[in-house]
């Protein structure tokens, strides 16, 4: 009887320093990507400026920026080739827009 509990208790201790139960560190991967968009406030016009800021699961900053220009006048933007480990991105657009409502361009940036 005492010899199975021996054994019972080996047994048991074997399963629990199994690999499956020993942390595991992720490595953070590169991701190269395409990205591009439109913004928007009438739209805004062509030499606005567009920041990818990178953030983490919590979205908080991680402190990286990338910047870009609008292509056109319809608010096309586009960050080629765009490589990062971050989780999320936030974008911020910075420049001048066309309003719709006088059908001109205004005299003051928008952010």
């Amino acid at each position: 009887m005492r010899y199975q509990l021996v054994l019972l208790f080996i047994t048991g201790l074997m399963h629990s320093c199994s690999k499956e139960s020993a942390p595991t560190i992720e490595k953070e991967v590169n991701q190269i990507i395409t990205l591009s968009g439109h913004v928007e406030k009438g739209p805004f016009v062509r030499g606005a400026t567009i920041t990818a800021y990178e953030l983490t699961k919590n979205l908080a900053s991680r402190g990286k920026s990338y910047k870009s220009e609008l292509l056109n006048n319809i608010g096309e933007f586009s960050f080629p080739k765009f490589e990062s480990t971050a989780d999320y991105l936030e974008l911020s657009a910075n420049g001048y827009y066309f309003n719709e409502n006088s059908g001109q361009n205004p005299n003051q940036q928008s952010l």
